[in-house]
């Protein structure tokens, strides 16, 4: 996956995205965390969603779930997805406030 739309006016969130992407690929994952969080701050939120899916895979669930939230706080589907897959198995009680609340609130 490589991220070609703007995130910003200049396109810098999503030179980052892939500059992450690359490090993945290279299995730098402290530098691959580093360039997913600046593209994060520059509107990328699919980098939110994959921080909390390599914390998912590494088994920091606390830091995981704090990704998906930051994530789905600005509208990414895909953190949401993540949040719900994770409650659905652990928290059922969390799982239909998510599944009740409003994706547009």
């Amino acid at each position: 996956m490589i991220l070609n739309g703007n995130t910003d006016k200049k396109g810098i969130g999503a030179v980052y995205f892939n500059i992450g992407l690359s490090y993945k690929r290279m299995e730098k994952f402290d530098k691959m965390l580093k360039y997913y969080k600046l593209s994060f701050k520059k509107g990328c939120t699919n980098a939110c969603r994959l921080i909390g899916e390599y914390y998912e895979q590494i088994g920091d669930i606390k830091k995981m779930l704090n990704h998906y939230e930051r994530g789905y706080k600005k509208k990414c589907c895909h953190s949401l997805y993540g949040l719900l897959k994770y409650y659905s198995q652990n928290d059922y009680q969390k799982f239909m406030e998510l599944v009740r609340g409003s994706w547009y609130n």
